[in-house]
């Protein structure tokens, strides 16, 4: 709230005269100074969200041989899912300024698209991401989308490591 509060006032003290100019639903001005302060905040949260996640993908490799194979997993979907659903979910938002400033029908009915495959999205990225949900829909439908992590029998992460002559651990004895 608070990052979104800031460029809003910062930017009704600087523009006052441009609110409501406009005489339709939409406040923001876009031929003004004002749509920076509503289109850049939105672009920079979603550049950091997807950095993040991004970053996060790659700090899912399995390091460690004790790591949670199950979570990791998961962990991935997610952050394969985040790009896609910050991306949808600002498309409607600056559809609909642009649209309702603009009076623009044919921009309108661009948002009314992005809207019905917002919710669609939603689902599959909150289906997707959780594993109960995925499993069961995998279970039902067989959907490779929904796959969830398969099941990898125990053993070591690497191969035996060849035998080297200076090694203090002795060789298996064979029987």
């Amino acid at each position: 709230f608070i990052c979104a509060g800031i460029p809003a006032a910062i930017s009704y003290i600087e523009l006052k005269e441009y609110y409501a100019s406009t005489g339709v639903h939409c406040f923001v001005v876009v031929f003004t100074d004002m749509l920076w302060a509503f289109t850049i905040p939105p672009w920079i949260l979603l550049f950091l969200a997807i950095l993040i996640g991004q970053l996060a993908f790659l700090a899912c490799k399995q390091a460690l041989p004790d790591v949670d194979r199950r979570r990791l997993f998961w962990a991935k979907k997610t952050c394969k899912a985040l790009p896609i659903f910050g991306t949808w979910i600002l498309t409607p938002y600056f559809l609909a300024m642009f649209s309702l400033d603009m009076q623009k029908f044919w921009l309108m009915i661009v948002y009314l698209v992005a809207c019905l495959f917002l919710g669609p999205i939603i689902f599959v990225c909150h289906t997707y991401c959780y594993e109960n949900t995925a499993t069961s829909l995998w279970k039902k439908t067989s959907v490779n989308f929904y796959r969830p992590c398969l099941e990898e029998p125990e053993g070591p992460l690497s191969p035996e490591r060849p035998e080297t002559p200076d090694s203090p651990i002795p060789p298996p004895k064979d029987e």
